[in-house]
Order: C-alpha cells, then sequence, then structure tokens
C-alpha cells in the first residue's frame, strides 16, 4: 500500500483564558490544588465564536485564503465535541459549504476525545485507494461551557478548554508519515459521562440539561483508575509494535491533557523520560485538539528531528483509548 502522511496541520487556542484562580472559585477548591493536582495553571475558553466559526479558524490557518490543496480535498470529517452549534445536526457538511467542496463526502465521526485519531486512522486507509485526493479533519471543542463546575463528582472535567485543529491527510509527502493506530473500547463505562438531553428524557424534561452529568460515580473511579493506565499502555504498545518499534524508540509522546500525577505515571511506566512529552498545564483538556496542540508544541520547542518516532495518544468518554503512530519526515 501507498504512505500516507499528516501533509500538514494547524491548531487555534483563544487568546481569553480561565486561570486557576477563577476555576478555584468556581469550584470551591483551592487554588493550589486546581495547580498541582488537577494540573491546571489556565486554560482558554471561547465566549464568542460558535464550534463551526472556531473549526474554521484553524482551517483558515492551515489553508490560507487562496490554497491549491481545496481541490484535491475527497473527505471532510469533523471529528470533535458533539456540543456542536445545533441539536442532533452534521458539522463537516456545513464546514464544506463555507469551504467552497461541492463534490467532498462530508460526515461527523462522534467518538469524543479520541475521534481525532480515529478519524487518521480512517481516513489513512481511504486516502490509500484514493488517486490524487486528500482528506480534511477538522476538530472543535466548546466544552469548557458544559461542565457542571459546581459538582465535585465532575472534577475530572474541570480542565475542560475550547480550541481546534485541522490536520490534512494526504498521498503526497508531507510533514508526518502515518504508521499504526491502535484502539480499545471498553462499554461497562459507556454511561458514565453524558447529558441529560435526549431521546431517555422526553417524558421528564425538568431533568434536561446541557451540561455534562456524571452517573454511578461511586462505583466506576477505582475500575476506571485500573482500566485506564492498562488500557493506555496497550494501545500505545500495540500501535508501536505494528508500525515496526518499541516503546524504547518514542521519541515524543503527544500526550492528552490528564492529572499531573497521572501524566507522571505513564511516562515511568512506559520508561519515557520526561522531557519526551510536554504537560499541557497552560491548556487543560482540549478535547481530540490535544494531541496535535502537544505536537505543535514540540515542533515549536525544537523537540523533533527528521526520523522521530511521534505517538499520538487520547481518550474518549464511552470509553475508548487510542494510540496513533506518525513518523517525522
Amino acid at each position: 500500500m501507498k504512505k500516507v502522511y499528516i501533509k500538514k496541520f494547524a491548531v487555534y487556542v483563544p487568546d481569553t483564558v480561565m486561570t486557576a484562580i477563577e476555576i478555584g472559585k468556581e469550584t470551591g477548591i483551592p487554588e493550589e490544588v486546581v495547580r498541582e493536582k488537577l494540573g491546571i495553571i489556565s486554560k482558554p475558553v471561547e465566549n464568542n465564536l460558535s464550534l463551526s466559526d472556531l473549526s474554521m479558524k484553524s482551517i483558515e490557518k492551515l489553508f490560507g485564503t487562496k490554497e491549491e490543496s481545496l481541490k484535491r480535498l475527497k473527505y471532510l470529517v469533523f471529528a470533535g465535541s458533539d456540543f456542536k452549534d445545533n441539536y442532533i445536526w452534521t458539522m463537516a457538511p456545513s464546514l464544506a459549504a463555507r469551504l467552497g467542496l461541492t463534490d467532498s463526502l462530508s460526515f461527523d465521526l462522534s467518538s469524543q476525545c479520541v475521534g481525532s485519531l480515529v478519524a487518521i486512522d480512517m481516513m489513512k486507509s481511504k486516502v490509500q485507494v484514493e488517486n490524487n485526493r486528500d482528506a480534511l479533519i477538522s476538530i472543535a471543542t466548546k466544552q469548557s461551557h458544559i461542565v457542571n463546575y459546581g459538582n465535585k463528582a465532575s472534577s475530572f472535567m474541570y480542565d475542560f478548554s475550547d480550541g481546534s485543529g485541522a490536520v490534512l491527510i494526504s498521498e503526497e509527502k508531507g510533514a508526518y508519515e502515518i504508521l499504526e493506530s491502535a484502539f480499545l473500547t471498553d462499554g461497562s463505562f459507556s454511561n458514565i459521562v453524558f447529558a441529560p438531553f435526549g431521546e431517555s428524557y422526553m417524558s421528564e424534561p425538568n431533568m434536561w440539561s446541557y451540561k455534562l452529568t456524571v452517573s454511578e460515580e461511586n462505583t466506576w473511579r477505582k475500575e476506571m483508575g485500573d482500566a485506564t493506565l492498562r488500557n493506555f499502555v496497550n494501545v500505545i504498545t500495540d500501535a508501536t509494535t505494528k508500525s515496526g518499534y518499541e516503546i524504547k524508540d518514542i521519541d515524543y509522546l503527544a500526550f492528552l491533557h490528564t492529572k499531573r500525577s497521572f501524566h507522571r505515571v505513564i511516562m515511568d511506566t512506559l520508561g519515557i523520560e520526561p522531557n519526551r512529552s510536554i504537560f499541557l498545564d497552560n491548556y487543560g483538556h482540549m478535547q481530540g485538539v490535544d494531541p496535535f496542540l502537544s505536537l505543535n508544541l514540540a515542533e515549536q520547542n525544537k523537540l523533533l528531528k527528521p526520523g522521530s518516532v511521534i505517538c499520538l495518544v487520547s481518550a474518549g468518554t464511552g470509553w475508548t483509548w487510542g494510540a496513533s503512530v506518525i513518523l517525522k519526515v
């Protein structure tokens, strides 16, 4: 099969932030705990743009105003947040219309915070069988706005932030060669996090809310603690092995934002030196944008060179863990 590349990518980070002090005031948690335990110094929030407008910010950074690559687009996938401009609405066709695309397949992929990596794996296989056609993956989130800061059971979501990313997948040689991915789903956690708004609540309108809620929070946390480390290690190992490498060969781990202590645990468990990853304490958890935000920071800090083996890692409620290995060209 022919090689497929991330030809280029872009991220957009809003200028407005919510600081650890502000999060502390909203939640009643001491600022020091927000900074050190939750690992949040500040996080970007978007108060004005719609989710589709936010998506366009990173797409415009990627393509500019006059970009020939738009003519090669066969697929446009929105793989970001389900908290969109409208309820029961597909965003990718709207983005396609704004880009002037008339012969593309445009669709949304819902896999929460791991959706961007699922989309990379899916679009790699599609581009491999196309001739001179590309795929655009859009990721965006405004999930800072659907966190219930007054609910301590939601504390693991206090880091939710806003922003967007755009990734161009192409057979044309680009910045990174896409190697292999691995995913693992444990559906026993599927009903833990959701917004109580949908068919199940039609007869109970007093319960409707766009804010995220946490169900069965007393029974799942320990099980999740055990499962999440094990499953992250499994998908990272699987993706790396399928790509022809070992864990020791990973030059950079583009890992999603988590608690500061868990980031240390995952690095120690894998035996990867701390300087081979960047902790996103000034960004929070930007949904599926996280791996690309981390990759962008690695490039800015000159941590990568041609031949660097990079592992993009995220997980989405439901619960699905994922890893994709790419090689810097």
